[in-house]
């Protein structure tokens, strides 16, 4: 049987290993524009920001609430795969709850991000939702 060049593509410790790259950088972003944002808003600009503009502000639960389930779901199948897998943990287990976990973890600063950000922002002319 010949096999093509490209069949690692398809491996599974290729897939979750490129899943897990991605939301390292996921996770890299965010605490670059997260870190630049402190840098860049002095003590001055605070008093003057005006909030957010009311359709950021209808989006802002959605993605808030988007972001919170797919970190708990994350973490149900981060747990699932560690009691399924209690001591059966080879490479392709082994990176696969590695992808799980980080997943968790990437969502959940997600969802602080997005609620620290309202929370900063919040104008008292918008509703609580």
């Amino acid at each position: 049987m010949m096999h093509h060049p490209t069949d690692f593509l398809l491996q599974p410790n290729f897939t979750r290993g490129v899943s897990a790259s991605l939301n390292l950088v996921l996770l890299l972003m965010l605490v670059v524009y997260w870190v630049w944002k402190k840098v860049q808003v002095d003590n001055s600009e605070k008093s003057e920001r005006k909030g957010f503009h009311n359709t950021a502000f209808l989006y802002y639960k959605h993605s808030l609430v988007c972001s919170l389930v797919i970190c708990v779901f994350n973490l149900l199948l981060c747990l699932l795969s560690y009691f399924y897998l209690y001591n059966n943990y080879g490479s392709e287990e082994l990176v696969t709850a590695s992808d799980l976990a980080l997943k968790t973890v990437v969502w959940g600063s997600v969802c602080v991000f997005l609620y620290s950000t309202n929370s900063e922002a919040q104008d008292p002319s918008f509703p609580r939702l």
